[in-house]
């Protein structure tokens, strides 16, 4: 038996395909099995996949009519056989030490039933945006859960226990959007979580992902997981967290959020790009003059240090 199962569902991530599966296939930890699903993608990502599978033993590659993550993780959960089970998406990367690192931690600590790592959050053309930042114990982590904020152990990054997977039935189907936090939830009541510090993946932002129709879905389906994780911990939920809300927003938005992000970790010119792509989708914004205006005085003074 393969001591990981790494399980991914694709879904017409072509474009990003070949680094997200070859960052697995060159990991330094080499017994795994690697679980990929395409999910009815329409454009070339199962022909890419099906030259990795020629290419590569561990890959169990299944080809399906589109269903969704959710269900398609719960029927890549039922192939697993690893001991441990290692998410991973289509379109980021994991860094070589990864798995090693991962299983090496979860071998020492019997006790932590899922663990994250740091990640390094890259924009569509791979630049760097900024680190994220990471909690590490569990109670400041299930703290941060049962306030709705499952991002706070990246679901492409976790290594899990399958045995504790099993035991709570995976994932739960009637949960389309934030799978990640109702998994978190269920798995704390069975043991503990723990991030590592150091960034082991490069997580990838998108604009596509924003839509309005997902941000509803995704409201109704966290009040539910909230309400449920209060009331199996006896817990009464505080006043504000029933509140919660997903607002709409623009492109422009997120390119002025990367630049300011970017801009903060020094990373110019991934800084200098979104200010330049806020600017261009929304010229008559004030915000959006302001850091271009950021940007190129940082960039300014930058040169000059150099």
């Amino acid at each position: 038996m393969p001591k990981i199962s790494v399980l991914m569902s694709v879904y017409n991530a072509g474009e990003y395909l070949a680094k997200a599966v070859g960052s697995i296939l060159t990991q330094t930890f080499k017994d795994f099995e690697f679980i990929i699903i395409d999910d009815g993608s329409t454009d070339k990502s199962l022909a890419i996949l099906e030259r990795y599978a020629k290419q590569d033993s561990r890959i169990r590659l299944i080809s399906q009519q589109n269903i969704g993550l959710t269900k398609t993780l719960n029927k890549a959960l039922a192939l697993a056989q690893g001991e441990f089970i290692a998410r991973m998406d289509a379109d980021d990367i994991s860094m070589p030490e990864r798995f090693n690192r991962q299983v090496q931690y979860l071998e020492n600590n019997p006790n932590c039933v899922a663990l994250g790592c740091d990640v390094l959050q890259i924009d569509m053309d791979g630049a760097p945006i900024c680190k994220m930042g990471v909690l590490l114990s569990h109670d400041e982590l299930e703290a941060e859960l049962l306030k709705g904020r499952g991002g706070v152990i990246r679901h492409p990054a976790v290594m899990i226990r399958r045995e504790a997977l099993v035991a709570i039935n995976g994932y739960r189907d009637q949960f389309k959007t934030a799978q990640d936090l109702d998994l978190y939830l269920r798995l704390a009541e069975r043991g503990q979580l723990a991030n590592l510090p150091d960034v082991l993946l490069e997580y990838r932002l998108h604009l596509e992902s924003v839509n309005f129709a997902k941000y509803e879905r995704q409201t109704q389906d966290v009040i539910a997981m909230l309400e449920d994780a209060y009331a199996k911990r006896n817990l009464k939920m505080p006043e504000g967290v029933l509140q919660r809300r997903f607002k709409k927003q623009v492109s422009t938005d997120h390119h002025r959020f990367w630049a300011q992000m970017a801009l903060k970790e020094r990373n110019i010119s991934t800084a200098r790009k979104h200010a330049f792509l806020s600017l261009h989708k929304d010229p008559f914004s004030l915000e959006s003059w302001q850091m271009m205006l950021r940007t190129i005085k940082r960039s300014i003074k930058n040169f000059q240090l150099n």
